[in-house]
């Protein structure tokens, strides 16, 4: 059992493979399975969902543009991202800004047919910032979210094009690769047929149940440079992976441009990665106990960033799909899976065994 967890957690970097084309230098290709859902869930949380068939997800960038039960990101803090990449996933970084001036969702500010070139790159700049917030620099992708539009109307078309154009042309200019993410039959078509030059990956939304990245309105771009959003979990079908969920889900196919997992050398610092706890407003702290045991007795405790002592690793009680524990250097034992170790749901390479 433990050497398939430990296979699990690194056939990503299976999957991924330097990109093709005209993708810049320093990009990383994803093909297979990824889910997007409205917040970052916790490093446990998602080491936990290495159980699952993905290895892909989204993060969405600050924006005052987002849904309101999205806007707060606790977890998304650069300990998260790097933690997260340790551990074997690859991430789809989307930023929403403003809309078309035919938008659908009239709540969202929108831009105009006289701003949109100004707009979409004030739109770039702004989702640059955030990913250097991030520590997440050039050479990575980042999707521009196009919310539905009334396509059928030829100035407002012409402006998200000019918006789109825009955005692409400043991410470039900056060493970022272009993506957007639109409908397929309210979005993404005035951009595939006029956008010059086109953004280098497409994101599309079609819940049709059919995972193939193929569809008329992408008038054959982006070959290899697409990911396609299928299906749309409800609250009664939610998934679950080693007792971590339900957690409403989009599912996707990718075969596109990603933020790729970090390889990153043996030892070094290793910190607490708890869970934040919305009840009260903090990150929960990391318990440490004399055994290997949520029954141990609890000798001390560590912070959300706190430097952690490990010396070794040994098994113990499993929760959450891992039963790895660390000691530290006092003799006590905290959870793994809330430390920003890299073994996912195994041993760590270069920790010591107890």
């Amino acid at each position: 059992m433990r050497s398939r967890r430990r296979v699990a957690a690194v056939l990503t970097g299976i999957a991924l493979m330097a990109a093709a084309g005209t993708t810049p230098a320093g990009a990383a290709r994803y093909d297979g399975k990824g889910f997007d859902t409205c917040a970052a869930q916790s490093t446990g949380f998602m080491r936990s969902w290495l159980g699952s068939p993905f290895r892909v997800t989204n993060i969405y960038l600050a924006s005052s543009q987002l849904a309101p039960d999205c806007r707060r990101q606790p977890e998304l803090t650069p300990q998260w991202v790097r933690t997260v990449r340790s551990n074997g996933w690859a991430l789809l970084p989307l930023y929403v800004g403003r809309q078309a001036p035919c938008r659908d969702e009239r709540s969202q500010k929108g831009f105009s047919a006289s701003n949109a070139r100004t707009q979409g790159r004030a739109a770039a700049v702004s989702a640059v910032d955030r990913m250097l917030a991030l520590h997440l620099r050039k050479h990575n992708p980042i999707y521009l979210d196009v919310e539905p539009y009334d396509t059928t109307r030829t100035r407002c078309a012409a402006a998200v094009v000019k918006f789109v154009e825009a955005w692409t042309k400043a991410l470039h200019h900056r060493g970022y690769i272009a993506g957007i993410y639109a409908h397929a039959d309210r979005g993404i078509e005035p951009i595939a047929r006029h956008a010059s030059p086109l953004p280098d990956d497409v994101w599309w939304a079609l819940f049709n149940g059919d995972p193939s990245t193929s569809y008329p309105t992408l008038h054959g771009h982006w070959k290899r440079h697409r990911i396609h959003q299928y299906d749309a979990e409800t609250t009664a079908n939610a998934s679950t992976y080693n007792d971590q969920g339900p957690l409403q889900i989009d599912r996707n196919t990718v075969q596109a441009d990603v933020v790729k997992p970090l390889e990153l050398p043996t030892g070094g610092t290793y910190r607490a990665s708890t869970p934040y706890d919305q009840a009260s407003g903090s990150f929960l702290a990391l318990k440490e106990r004399a055994s290997p045991s949520t029954s141990g007795a609890v000798t001390n405790s560590y912070a959300y960033g706190d430097a952690l002592d490990i010396t070794c690793q040994t098994t113990g009680q499993e929760i959450y799909g891992d039963d790895v524990w660390d000691q530290l250097s006092d003799g006590g034992y905290v959870f793994d899976l809330y430390t920003t170790t890299t073994g996912g749901l195994g041993f760590t390479a270069g920790v010591p065994r107890c």
